[in-house]
């Protein structure tokens, strides 16, 4: 299991590499308006652009609690955080 100060220490690696390399970048290109205005807060140099996906948004719905059984996690398993946390996801909250 993945000690609890690995999801804190990940983030600040990400943050040191986003700090580092984009502003290296002369353009930065995102599909999602308020996450590319948090990147552009951060490197006010940068030039960040939205672009529309050509996929269409997944239905707007929220399931009911209690009714909808089903969970879907899509990542990447070789990385330990993810399986990790997947693995404690069916540990904790699996079928009873």
């Amino acid at each position: 299991m993945v000690p609890p100060s690995r999801p804190w220490a990940n983030l600040q690696s990400v943050r040191r590499a986003c700090d580092h390399y984009l502003p290296m970048a002369d353009e930065v290109w995102g599909r999602f308006g308020p996450r590319c205005a948090r990147i552009q807060e951060r490197n006010r140099a940068l030039r960040v652009v939205v672009i529309p996906s050509g996929m269409p948004d997944p239905p707007s719905y929220l399931p009911e609690p209690g009714r909808e059984r089903v969970v879907i996690v899509v990542a990447n398993y070789g990385y330990g955080p993810n399986a990790n946390g997947a693995r404690w996801m069916v540990e904790r909250c699996g079928r009873r």
